[in-house]
């Protein structure tokens, strides 16, 4: 009767014969998804640990890229365990999504949205405006009302119409994606910059909003806009009075001139904001791209005029007198060029003389005006005829008395010849190390407090003025953008060295002097000297980097973030930083106690460590208990057999033995699994040698540990001490939980197709003997490994050691040693306080290690 069934329905039996084969394959898939998961999450922490803890600037793209990767891997992980255990471990979710919602919390710091008008007419300027107005032009609110001719007609594109178009989450995303290509390859710096510009210029337009705001502005313009010989100048400034080191170049539309043509150049100059030198000061400050906003001064003049800028001088100190500053109006500063007058032959002496009197006068009223601070350097312009406009005013620092010789009784400071001479742009003595900036992976290591050194003072390098102490140039003359930056952030600086720049090539310490009523000197200190504490220059007196000059003009406190000891090349106090600081913990710290402890548990996982640790441990158990359950029973464990049985057991995940197996065991040669085999050799290299001759006190500890622990029963049906020493195993596969007296080794091996796709994890923990040999233990077998290019981390008496992306010759050979010290570890924490036998077991522990290696 039961044969006529069985031919009746040979195909569900089939089925049924098949379906427990089937349920494997499918589990195993998805462990090795998890695995996956879990590996590039750890990857990824293990990143975002090493360039917290590096010199190396962050940025946004990488923070948002880490978290990202780490979000979804860690979901992944959780989703996979889920499915492995069909829905037990869903109330990971709420735990989760807690950690999701704070990291995202974290993520939104430092890019408040700037609210206000898009477009100001220049009639309009007042300090009202400073939240999205440069202060370079709300000064300018003093003078129209002194002087109401001294304004040009224009308007001003605000940092408010900035932050709408820059505040585009695709944007974001296309930034981010070039940015990560660039971040550990300085040398595409600068390609990578441009790539961003091109992307904003084809795919990213004005919003019609915004013109429509610049055509209302435009209206009362456009009788001027079609007048022969006039240009439209625009301007890219930073709103932020403390990032005012970084200005943008310059554009010029010559009349007559179109709507089209005045939202082409707005939209190069936003794209513009993208470039090298803004890119890098933003890094540099540790701040986000949305917390370097811009405005745009669009100012009409005639095509045939002269600009520049005046102050007074600056020493000696009190001084009236009225330096004055000439460059050509319609300059060649789009092609990054500077075209000065210092001797004034661009002016007249009629035109020279009226602008030598507007400019007295207007910085007399400017010093009684309500503006801040007490000293000013203000921008103009001059027609043909000398009819004087002013382009914007900044405040200047107060330049300390230089010091132009050191204290007779300071001996250590040098004796050789000074170099002398050049251009004093700012007053003041400083001392420092010298580093030379060529390029742009210069300018993006140059370490905060360094002498600056150009061979040329290109208006590209000036931003960096705001994190030296000191500059010295080549070339440059006083009404350049680097002579002006000097002057605002108050760093005392020499150009026009040629002899420097021969002499110098960057890490001499040197004192520099830099004087305008004496010569200015640079003197270079050898390596062993220790400097005088004598007056410091007065670039401590000016602002650090980041901090509002506007605000705290005098600020003495505090220094430039750094010793010059340990520079750093980035502020270390800047948002991103402190993003990143408050970020660490959620990432990389781990909360939860040890898998034995009743706290071990979903609700208490509130890292990204802690999600990775608990859904590791569950994965395992889950795989563990289908393989061993019975309804798997149809395809048991097999015990192995080498010779004689072991006390392993082997299941087979896909394709781990040769053929099927239908007995209770399975012999050596049929086990096809290259990771587990490979493991198996340096396991039974040699044989045990039985526990290390017998130290009393180490033998003591362990009896004591052993009857005074519970955990250690072996009746307590609670621990890991009595589960049995299984393989989970695949042809590339293989993951082992075993117990060898009383500590307890895990180990998942993957040994992909590609170099990305192969890890090692190992766990060695426990023990019976107390804590502090425990610990030890570990950290012996830590140092054992690190020979081996392991990676380890010890919490306690836990090693975790990782091996991740190599050539699989390399990981077999880890996976013999890792055989290795699995056998000959044992017992050995009896003698970790005789430091002669721990040697003895260590030299030749690792003689065997390095042969298994080798092989």
């Amino acid at each position: 009767m039961f044969s006529f069934f069985r031919k009746l329905f040979p195909r569900r039996q089939q089925y049924m014969e098949q379906t427990p084969q089937l349920g494997f394959a499918a589990r195993f898939h998805r462990f090795k998804l998890f695995l996956s998961a879990y590996l590039e999450a750890y990857s990824e922490m293990m990143t975002f640990e090493e360039r917290l803890a590096g010199e190396s600037p962050l940025g946004m793209p990488f923070l948002r890229m880490s978290t990202a990767k780490l979000t979804v891997a860690t979901m992944q992980c959780i989703l996979q365990l889920n499915a492995l255990s069909e829905g037990r471990y869903n109330r990971l979710n709420s735990p989760f999504a807690a950690l999701r919602g704070g990291v995202q919390d974290i993520l939104a710091q430092g890019a408040e949205p700037i609210e206000g008008p898009w477009v100001v007419p220049y009639t309009d300027l007042g300090h009202e405006h400073l939240a999205y107005i440069s202060p370079h032009l709300t000064k300018l609110e003093a003078l129209r009302k002194a002087y109401p001719e001294a304004l040009s007609p224009g308007f001003v594109i605000t940092g408010a119409a900035w932050w709408q178009y820059f505040n585009d989450p695709d944007l974001h995303d296309e930034v981010d994606r070039i940015m990560l290509i660039s971040q550990d390859d300085p040398a595409s710096f600068s390609e990578a910059a441009a790539t961003i510009r091109e992307r904003l210029l084809c795919s990213f337009p004005l919003a019609d909003a915004l013109k429509e705001a610049i055509k209302e502005s435009l209206d009362p313009l456009r009788e001027l806009l079609t007048t022969p010989g006039k240009i439209l100048l625009i301007r890219c400034l930073p709103v932020r009075a403390d990032q005012g080191a970084l200005v943008m170049p310059e554009q010029v539309l010559r009349t007559p001139i179109t709507d089209e043509s005045i939202f082409s150049a707005i939209h190069a100059a936003f794209a513009g904001t993208y470039r090298p030198r803004a890119m890098i000061y933003r890094l540099k400050l540790g701040i986000r791209d949305r917390a370097l906003p811009f405005c745009l001064s669009c100012t009409l003049l005639p095509e045939q005029h002269a600009r520049g800028s005046a102050h007074r001088a600056l020493e000696p100190a009190g001084s009236q007198e009225i330096l004055l500053h000439v460059r050509r109006g319609v300059s060649d500063a789009i092609m990054g060029k500077e075209i000065t007058d210092p001797e004034g032959a661009l002016l007249s002496e009629d035109v020279r003389g009226k602008v030598n009197t507007f400019c007295h006068d207007a910085l007399n009223y400017l010093v009684d005006a309500p503006v801040a601070g007490s000293r000013h350097e203000l921008f103009w312009a001059a027609s043909a005829q000398g009819t004087c406009h002013a382009l914007g005013v900044i405040s200047l620092s107060e330049p300390q008395l230089p010091i132009l010789s050191p204290p007779a009784d300071a001996p250590c400071l040098p004796e050789e010849n000074p170099i002398q001479g050049g251009l004093s742009t700012y007053p003041g003595t400083t001392h420092g190390k010298v580093f030379s900036v060529r390029n742009v992976q210069d300018a993006l290591e140059f370490p905060i407090g360094s002498i600056l050194l150009v061979g040329q003072a290109a208006p590209r390098w000036s931003f960096l003025l705001d994190f030296a102490k000191g500059a010295i140039a080549g070339d440059g003359t006083g009404n350049g953008l680097f002579a002006r930056t000097a002057r605002r952030y108050g760093r005392p600086t020499i150009l026009h060295l040629p002899e420097a720049c021969e002499t110098l090539n960057g890490g001499e310490t040197v004192i520099l002097t830099a004087s305008s009523t004496q010569p200015s000197l640079v003197q270079i200190c050898p390596t062993d000297v220790t400097l005088p504490s004598f007056a410091t220059s007065s670039a401590n007196t000016s602002p650090s980097p980041g901090t509002s000059q506007e605000n705290n003009p005098a600020s003495t406190a505090k220094a430039l973030g750094h010793t010059d000891a340990a520079p750093y090349l980035w502020l270390p106090d800047g948002a991103i930083p402190s993003m990143a600081r408050q970020l660490a913990p959620r990432i990389v710290s781990l909360t939860l106690p040890d898998t034995d402890d009743p706290n071990f548990r979903a609700e208490n996982c509130t890292t990204f460590h802690d999600f990775l640790l608990y859904c590791h441990d569950h994965a395992v158990q889950e795989m563990f208990r289908y393989s061993t359950s019975r309804k798997t029973s149809q395809a048991p464990s097999k015990q192995l057999v080498c010779d004689v049985p072991k006390q392993f057991w082997m299941i087979n995940l896909d394709d781990g033995f040769h053929g099927e197996i239908k007995s209770p065991a399975v012999q050596l040669a049929e086990v096809a699994s290259i990771p587990f085999l490979s493991f198996w050799e340096g396991f039974s290299y040699k044989p045990w040698d039985g526990p290390p001759p017998l130290d009393a006190k180490g033998f003591l500890s362990v009896l004591f540990e052993a009857s005074a622990n519970p955990s250690l029963d072996p009746a307590s049906q609670s621990t890991q001490y009595t589960e049995k020493n299984v393989f989970l195993i695949a042809k590339r596969f293989c993951s082992m939980r075993c117990r060898f007296g009383f500590h307890f080794l895990a180990l998942d091996c993957l040994l992909g197709e590609r170099a990305k796709e192969r890890f090692i994890v190992f766990q060695f923990k426990g023990g019976a003997a107390n804590l502090a040999r425990r610990v030890r233990r570990v950290h012996f077998v830590a140092e054992l490994l690190a020979q081996f290019n392991f990676v380890t981390e010890i919490m306690g008496d836990i090693l975790t050691a990782r091996l991740e992306q190599g050539e699989e010759a390399e990981f077999l050979s880890a996976l013999r040693v890792l055989g290795y010290i699995c056998m000959h570890t044992r017992q050995l924490d009896m003698i970790m306080t005789d430091e002669a036998a721990l040697s003895k077991h260590r030299l030749h522990m690792l003689e065997d290690m390095l042969t298994l290696a080798a092989r």
